[in-house]
């Protein structure tokens, strides 16, 4: 990372770029939501065509509401507010100066799922895969096949939250596979759903199979927990909750975090050792 240039020559527009530049970067090593805010709203102050800080500054806003809608449920309206608007923004600049950027429309679709609104979460996430494939030979990139895939998981997801057929997605599902048979979100989707049709013992397969692949992930903890208190099995319920529960304290995911331990409260899986 360059470092952060402590004077600069306003009339410059290059070093503006720079410093705008490191204050968005230096956002993506900070923890407090705060810190990543504030330094995005100042590389906009700097150089307001640079396109990272809008979509940044749309997802912490997006992410600060919704913690702030669970936590009270009525101060968050001006969050989301913020982070449309800044959404909205970040197009307007990639339009008037003919950018590239999918990353944009991942982090819009990103926020509308995050609220709920699926219909046009997908249309964000089917632009983003546009997007992706106006690089040229996008193909020969890993990052770009990866971004599209993950982009394609996403919509599915969406679905899903929108009571789509199970059996259609879980084939959408199957072959995605076909082309990564190794990746972990996908048989967290497909224990979802077939969850959703009754079929616990195919749901605990494809959470294992997660867990197999990425241990380190609390989703498949969490759902095959889910299943397993289904299924009148308690004890065992209780020891991937608590291990859920054990990874998600180290994740910066403050909103699962704040679902996980209603969730464990609800269904009396919090124990106090876990709450000190």
């Amino acid at each position: 990372m360059m470092p952060i240039l402590m004077e600069i020559n306003d009339k410059n527009e290059m070093e503006r770029k720079i410093l705008a530049k490191n204050y968005s970067w230096l956002s993506l090593d900070e923890n407090d939501i705060e810190k990543k805010i504030e330094y995005n709203e100042k590389a906009l102050r700097y150089y307001p065509s640079y396109i990272p800080p809008h979509y940044w500054l749309g997802k912490w806003y997006s992410i600060r509401g919704y913690v702030k809608f669970l936590n009270d449920g009525q101060l968050y309206k001006d969050d989301k507010e913020r982070a449309e608007q800044y959404f909205e923004n970040g197009l307007e600049c990639k339009k008037r100066f003919q950018r590239t950027n999918h990353n944009l429309f991942n982090e819009w679709g990103s926020h509308y799922y995050r609220w709920g609104d699926y219909k046009n979460a997908i249309e964000k996430f089917v632009e983003g895969i546009k997007e992706i494939r106006k690089y040229p030979n996008y193909e020969s990139k890993n990052n770009n096949l990866r971004n599209i895939f993950s982009a394609r998981i996403s919509i599915i997801n969406c679905l899903c939250k929108s009571g789509n057929n199970p059996d259609e997605l879980i084939q959408k599902l199957e072959n995605l596979l076909q082309e990564n048979p190794s990746h972990p979100y996908v048989y967290v989707t497909l224990g979802v759903l077939n969850c959703k049709k009754g079929e616990y013992q195919d749901a605990l397969n494809n959470f294992d199979k997660s867990i197999e692949i990425k241990p380190d992930n609390y989703y498949p903890y969490w759902h095959k927990a889910r299943v397993l208190l289904r299924t009148n099995k308690r004890e065992e319920a209780q020891s991937c909750f608590n291990k859920a529960y054990e990874i998600i304290l180290s994740s910066p995911n403050e909103i699962n975090k704040i679902r996980l331990t209603r969730w464990g409260q609800q269904n009396k899986l919090l124990e106090e050792n876990l709450q000190e």
